[in-house]
Parts: structure tokens; sequence; C-alpha cells
């Protein structure tokens, strides 16, 4: 994770604690910064000196763990935009910045002193009530809609029978199509990897028409959506999908039948609870390190 924080947000933030101002926001925060690790922390405190440094750090130790680095930068602002990957970033400001939708539109979550704790408080609770039991019927994919509104340049739907037709239905138009849809901001740059199986199979019961699905998600996106598809041969039992800041698993597989019940659930959950943050991360990682080996064979 990549945390971007203002010195004076910090400082305002560290004094409640010490009051025990501490909502389940401030109590997230304090658990990303305490013990989440892996965070590389920025904040703009110009330093001098290598002496200044560690005073600074000794500051902070209430709230930060010695071994969790501080960087230094001069803006916060020009830092992301010249050198942000924003593969996971978070930016915490005093205030709302007018910067802040641009940066969204990159993938950055963003959030002023005012407005951090409802923010994570909704994300929270929105993942958690992303609940759906598909021994009922299945109301469609529009019901993750909310979705759209966390920010996102990343999806990796990892499923070894993604493109597979299941009992007649058809699992792109169907499913991954609204599924995308629901998910995906208008006009967000995102990439979406696809790790499956049966892409180059040559018997006819498990043949995929992978050109044929190319063709269809490019011009289904090519007008509202900003969206580049990425097809990893990969087999897997897991049916997950990841994004920058929350996951969607799907234990019967996104190519389900959706006029046909079954005993399978889909849920969402959020990198605002350390379990599900290393879970996603860990995953994320193993499945980049899967991409370039896909690419170097």
């Amino acid at each position: 994770m990549e945390l971007y924080i203002e010195k004076a947000f910090f400082d305002k933030f560290n004094d409640e604690l010490k009051l025990d101002f501490k909502s389940k926001g401030k109590t997230v925060l304090a658990a990303i910064l305490k013990t989440y690790g892996d965070v590389n922390l920025l904040i703009d405190y110009a330093l001098e000196t290598s002496e200044e440094l560690n005073k600074f750090n000794i500051d902070f130790f209430e709230v930060i763990p010695i071994n969790n680095p501080i960087i230094p930068v001069k803006s916060i602002k020009a830092h992301f935009f010249d050198f942000s990957k924003c593969e996971q970033t978070l930016i915490f400001s005093i205030n709302n910045e007018d910067w802040f939708e641009e940066a969204e539109q990159k993938g950055a979550l963003c959030f002023s002193y005012e407005n951090f704790e409802q923010k994570i408080e909704y994300i929270i609770t929105l993942c958690d009530n992303l609940k759906v039991d598909l021994s009922e019927d299945f109301a469609g994919w529009d019901f993750f809609r909310e979705l759209k509104t966390i920010p996102k340049n990343e999806i990796i739907i990892n499923d070894g029978y993604l493109f597979a037709e299941n009992s007649g239905n058809k699992p792109v138009e169907e499913n991954l199509i609204p599924l995308l849809k629901n998910i995906s901001a208008n006009h967000s740059t995102i990439k979406v990897d696809f790790f499956t199986n049966y892409m180059n199979s040559k018997k006819p019961s498990e043949f995929i028409d992978l050109d044929k699905i190319k063709r269809k998600l490019l011009n289904v996106f090519k007008s509202d959506y900003n969206l580049s598809f990425e097809y990893i041969q990969y087999h897997s039992h897991d049916r997950i999908l990841y994004s920058n800041f929350f996951l969607i698993g799907c234990g019967v597989g996104f190519n389900f039948n959706t006029s046909k019940k079954s005993n399978s659930i889909i849920t969402v959950d959020s990198v605002f609870n350390k379990f599900n943050y290393k879970r996603i991360n860990n995953h994320i990682r193993d499945f980049k390190m899967k991409r370039l080996i896909s690419i170097v064979q």
C-alpha cells in the first residue's frame, strides 16, 4: 500500500487519538499505520539531515512502528502525479483538494479530514452488505453497481472456467459484461486481466472461441469505458475478482447460470480489514508474477 498523508492531517489525527476519539474510520487508519505492514508512507515534510529524520520518526512512534519508514516529499500532489504507480494508493489531506477527482480517475482513494471517517466506513459497510445467496433468485449484477464508486485502475479475474458455458448459459453476455459494467466507472482507465483455463484447448468439448470473445469485449467497452484486456492461461479452483481496494468471491464461478439456483454465495471484502488486505495483496503479487512468467515464456 502507498499512503500519502499531510503532516497537518497526521498531527490532528494523532492528537485526537490521544484523546481517545476512536471511530471505526480512525481505528482503521490507525491499524493501517501500526499493523498492516508493507506500507510506503509519504508525508509532505521537508527534512535536511538524517538527524531530523530520526527525530521525526521518534515523534511519530506512538502511531507509526519504527520499522515503517517515512518518506518525506515536498509536495504530495506533485509526487503523486509524477511518480505514483497508483496500485493501491490512499491520499489523506486536511482539505478536499481540487485535484482529488483527477487522482481518483487515476485509481487513488482520496480523503479530507472532514470526510475520511465516513468514507472509510461507507466502503466497509458497502462491501459487507454486498452478499448474494445464490440459493435464491439472482437479482442481477446491478446489485453491485455501487462498487464503481470505489476508484480502481486494475481488475484481475481468476476463474479457470470463466468463458466456459454452463448448462446453456452465455457467461460473457450474461455475467462478465454486466459485472464489468457495474463495477467500472465510465471513462476510468482500467486494465483487466483474465487468469483462466482452456483458452488453447483443441478438444471440441473444451474449445473456446477466444478471438470472438476478444472482439465482443472490445466492441462493448470501446465507447463509454476505457478498459484494456489481457488473457493469461492459468488454472485454479479459486473464483475471485480482485481490484485495488476490494475482492469479490464467487464460489460457483463467474460463469454460473444466472437462471439457476445453487448453494453458493457471492461476497465482497474491502481492503479496510487487515486479513483482507493481506489476502488481496498476497494474491495480486502472485498473479503479477504468473503474468510475468507467461510473457517470458
